[in-house]
């Protein structure tokens, strides 16, 4: 037993380290989409996004290692600072096959969908960068949130070219739920963030109003996902939203309680692939 629960608690480890975990909640969300949408998107989409959210996040987390330096206390900068060679050929890889795909595979709807995601990102890593060097304060919780929910409902909403009142609502819910992951993750890192200087939201604004802003979203999310269930009918939708809302709100009183930030990510990001799971198997 000892040994199952050993190796399994290395391949968590592994798993938020390569920010798979990550990778898996924007596919798994971007089938949500498809579903409130009602469109089939293909492989080639899927790959794309799997790609982008994996090439920004490990380009950040090297950034990040290199700009704050011996950092032993934060296990993704450290493998990402160590790693960071190897790192930098498979995401360059991996890039130039994405450009490849996006250019002569992907639906010609979703082109402009791909290399709107590609800018918006870069556009991302060099303020974020240009930020830290200047000490200028940036609201990275409330660009990530933004360019995550982009990501998410951007190629559906590119290729239906309308959004109807519940679309738009499901969104907003789901972006909400976003943004309320990112403030959860950076109250827990808030005394490291604090150290390394990085001047964002959550910094700004203090440790209690940073808890008092996650309970808001997740109140509101909360209350959008009654009246989606209540005036469309849409309760499948409006359940899996409430579902994710029930356990952030048990994380945000709770996160105090988890030693290793490690398995808080890991856990608060498994929350994004409970859309799959449920529409999946039902």
């Amino acid at each position: 037993m000892k040994f199952v629960f050993r190796n399994a608690t290395k391949a968590i480890v592994f798993i938020r380290l390569v920010s798979a975990d990550i990778v898996l909640g924007a596919l798994s969300g971007s089938y949500f989409a498809s579903e409130i949408f009602n469109i089939s998107l293909s492989i080639y989409f899927y790959f794309t996004l799997a790609a982008a959210v994996w090439v920004i996040y490990t380009a950040d987390h090297i950034l990040d290692g290199l700009k704050i330096g011996v950092n032993q206390e934060n296990e993704v900068y450290e493998f990402h600072k160590k790693h960071r060679i190897a790192l930098l050929i498979v995401g360059s890889i991996l890039s130039v096959i994405t450009g490849l795909v996006v250019l002569f595979l992907l639906e010609s709807k979703l082109i402009d969908f791909g290399l709107t995601t590609f800018a918006l990102i870069s556009l991302y890593l060099v303020f974020n960068q240009i930020s830290r060097k200047k000490n200028w304060f940036f609201p990275k919780e409330l660009v990530i949130a933004i360019l995550y929910t982009w990501g998410i409902f951007g190629g559906a909403f590119i290729i239906e070219k309308s959004v109807n009142w519940f679309q738009l609502m499901a969104m907003i819910n789901y972006f909400f739920l976003v943004l309320a992951n990112v403030f959860l993750f950076s109250l827990y890192n808030f005394d490291e963030n604090r150290r390394d200087r990085f001047k964002i939201i959550s910094f700004q604004i203090g440790r209690e109003q940073t808890k008092h802003s996650i309970i808001a979203l997740l109140v509101i999310a909360f209350c959008l996902s009654l009246i989606i269930g209540f005036i469309s009918s849409e309760w499948s939708i409006s359940f899996i939203l409430m579902f994710m809302n029930f356990i952030f709100f048990i994380l945000t009183f709770f996160f105090a309680y988890f030693k290793n930030k490690i398995y808080l990510a890991f856990i608060t990001d498994s929350v994004f692939w409970i859309p799959f799971l449920i529409l999946f198997v039902s």
